[in-house]
């Protein structure tokens, strides 16, 4: 049996020429805008994630998005890794990925080095 054989219970030819055929679908987006839709939104890492849940950390939409803004800030100008202390919260990011890499209290970093950053954003 030749391909094009085997192919044709897998192809529906359709009769009518395809401007005939156009039905009516939701307004499309420009790539810019959903560019935009991607970009702003804030990626928590697994590893950020178990932290959250192991130390009982919860943040409200609006304390997400406040984050969000911050790291949109710190990119505008060249940041590519931040550290966010927020309130008593330590949060490791990149700001290239918009992900949050890592969250801790404060108090657990006593004594502790924090590397591999180039930037601190402080929010109250």
């Amino acid at each position: 049996m030749s391909e094009i054989g085997k192919l044709q219970g897998l192809i529906t030819v359709n009769e009518k020429p395809a401007a005939q055929t156009l039905t009516k679908t939701a307004p499309t987006r420009s790539f810019e805008q959903l560019l935009q839709e991607t970009e702003a939104k804030l990626k928590v890492s697994h590893h950020a994630e178990k932290r959250l849940l192991e130390r009982g950390i919860k943040l409200s939409e609006q304390e997400w998005l406040k984050i969000s803004r911050a790291l949109d800030n710190a990119r505008a100008k060249g940041a590519r890794n931040s550290l966010v202390v927020y309130g008593d919260l330590a949060i490791i990011a990149s700001v290239v990925n918009k992900t949050v890499i890592t969250v801790s209290r404060t108090e657990q970093l006593e004594e502790q080095i924090i590397t591999n950053i180039d930037s601190a954003i402080l929010l109250k």
